[in-house]
């Protein structure tokens, strides 16, 4: 299942397909493949790119609450922390 910025990428590779794996990927070995791959002919630079948006591991966004106290006994208030994942790492099971 694709997201919305999985398909704005798939948009972009039809265009300029080393972008689009310079964004997922960063520059390394994939980066240099793609714009050879664009340089011998559009449509296997255009394909590598789909091929990495296809296989990147997606990304989670997940927002946690977190209660302090106050120092005087009041009532406390909530800060919000946002934590992103990628679903090829192992989960945290704690939070702090």
């Amino acid at each position: 299942m694709s997201t919305a910025e999985d398909c704005l990428l798939i948009l972009i590779a039809i265009f300029l397909p080393p972008l689009v794996v310079l964004i997922k990927r960063g520059c390394g070995l994939n980066f240099c493949l793609n714009i050879l791959l664009t340089l011998l002919g559009w449509i296997p630079g255009i394909l590598h790119a789909w091929l990495i948006i296809a296989t990147s591991p997606r990304r989670r966004v997940v927002y946690r609450s977190t209660n302090y106290p106050t120092t005087y006994g009041g009532p406390g208030y909530q800060r919000y922390h946002r934590r992103t994942y990628s679903a090829s790492r192992p989960r945290r099971r704690y939070y702090y």
